[in-house]
This record gives C-alpha cells, sequence and structure tokens, in this order.
C-alpha cells in the first residue's frame, strides 16, 4: 500500500503561425508540469521477513520531493488547395511525470515518458461538411509500468493468478485436504 500525494502546477503555451492565406500551417507547443510529491510509507513486520505490514493505519511520509518534466509538440499543414492537405506532428509525452511513483519497497518507479510523430493527408468534400482522413502514426513509450494484476490483458491476470502465492497456496490446501 502506498499513499501518493501530489500537487502538479503546470504552465503551457501554444504557437501558430499561418502563411502564404493559410497555406502553410507551424505549430509549436510545451507544457511544464511542476510536481510537488509526498509518499507515505508502511511499517513492515520484521518476523515475516518484511513482506508484511504491521499495521495500515501506521506511516510515514517519505518527505517532500520537488520533480518537472517539459513535454513538447510540433506540427506543419500543409495545403496546396483548398479541398486537401497534408500533415505531420510530432510530439513527447511522460506519464507519471517526477518519479513519483514508488513501489511497495520504496523504490522509485522511473518516469513512463514517450514520443510520438503522426502524418498524413485530408480531403475536404462537400463544402467541409465531410472531412476523410488517411494518417499513420508511431509511437514509444519507455519505462512502462505494468501490473499484471490490474492491466486489462487477460493473459497478464491468468498468468499472475496461476503463479501468484495466493493461488499456489489455495492449491496446497486443496491438494493437502483431509490430512493432518
Amino acid at each position: 500500500p502506498i499513499n501518493d500525494y501530489t500537487n502538479t502546477a503546470s504552465t503551457y503555451f501554444l504557437w501558430q503561425w499561418r502563411l502564404f492565406n493559410d497555406k502553410i500551417m507551424l505549430t509549436a507547443g510545451e507544457r511544464e508540469d511542476k510536481i510537488t510529491s509526498d509518499s507515505a510509507v508502511y511499517d513492515r513486520d520484521p518476523a515475516f521477513s518484511n513482506q508484511y505490514y504491521t499495521d495500515l493505519d501506521a506511516f510515514t511520509f517519505n518527505g517532500e520531493s520537488d520533480a518537472s518534466t517539459t513535454n513538447t509538440n510540433y506540427g506543419i499543414v500543409v495545403k496546396p488547395h483548398h479541398m486537401f492537405d497534408f500533415y505531420y506532428n510530432e510530439s513527447t509525452n511522460t506519464v507519471s511525470a517526477g518519479s513519483t511513483q514508488y513501489t511497495i519497497f520504496n523504490e522509485t518507479v522511473p518516469d513512463q515518458a514517450g514520443d510520438g510523430w503522426d502524418g498524413g493527408f485530408r480531403t475536404f468534400l462537400m463544402e467541409d461538411k465531410l472531412v476523410l482522413k488517411l494518417n499513420y502514426f508511431e509511437n514509444n513509450l519507455v519505462n512502462k509500468i505494468s501490473n499484471p494484476l490490474r492491466d486489462g490483458a487477460a493473459v497478464g491476470i491468468g498468468l499472475a493468478r496461476e503463479t501468484g502465492r495466493t493461488e499456489r497456496y489455495l492449491r496446497g490446501l486443496e491438494a493437502n485436504a483431509g490430512t493432518v
């Protein structure tokens, strides 16, 4: 059990330049998040090799920490004709900014961060009432935090339950039922 008390203050801006009667449009943006965090660390019972908690109401704060992260976005649209355009965007993204996530052993989990790009073609039909879009995108994520008990992947949940301690304990009880 971890309680993480976090406050985020964000500053952002977006610029857009429209050139040559909107034949070329450039976009640039940036967001900075300043994060203040303090996590509660629970006491573990040394009689059980520090694997179990003594009292869920007994905890201490880890000490306030400050961090910041900056994400950017750049894009261009080229519109050679009033009925179609081409576009390209590039951006960064930090999912859990400031390393404010901790394991149950009070170890800091690295930020989930990534970058991506997308590009494509759009056509505007019926006086812009119908827009058709052909898009391609790629995203990359580093330090993905995965918890098979919480993730939606059926394989992860099944594997966690099949190999987990509780499941093995219950199978052991079932196998030894009726024996002394």
